[in-house]
């Protein structure tokens, strides 16, 4: 933790989190058309590819309730970690977290792309456990 009090996610051994690479499960892809219609900066359907990793973290209760501290805090830090991960991924939109769950920290979330990306989510894991690996 920093001296503020929130957690640090950098993907390095020495840090309080550290993503396990065995433990990412193979992603899953769905296409959806954004409700609010295309416009020129945004693209008319979204490719969202589901991913799931465990944290090395101890389980809190509050991780799975997505109204409290714990929830927020982490879900914060952990998007910007992971947006770090895939900023330079052609198509990469954002990443959004769906759920936290107990196993260590399971963590649940979808890294949003254009469909026209040419992406394919094994290459998103394999980005993931490529940052993963070059962290130790």
């Amino acid at each position: 933790q920093t001296p503020n009090g929130t957690q640090t996610f950098m993907f390095h051994p020495s840090l309080s989190v550290v993503l396990y690479s065995t433990n990412i499960a193979s992603p899953s892809r769905s296409i959806v058309t954004p409700t609010q219609g295309p416009t020129k900066s945004s693209p008319k359907e979204l490719e969202l590819i589901k991913i799931e990793v465990t944290l090395d973290l101890e389980f809190k209760p509050g991780y799975a309730n997505k109204e409290s501290n714990e929830y927020k805090t982490l879900e914060k830090n952990l998007t910007v970690s992971l947006e770090r991960v895939y900023e330079n991924v052609e198509g990469f939109i954002r990443i959004e977290i769906i759920a936290f769950r107990e196993g260590s920290v399971i963590c649940d979330f979808i890294v949003v792309m254009r469909s026209d990306s040419g992406v394919e989510p094994y290459q998103l894991k394999e980005t993931l456990q490529e940052k993963i690996e070059k962290s130790k």
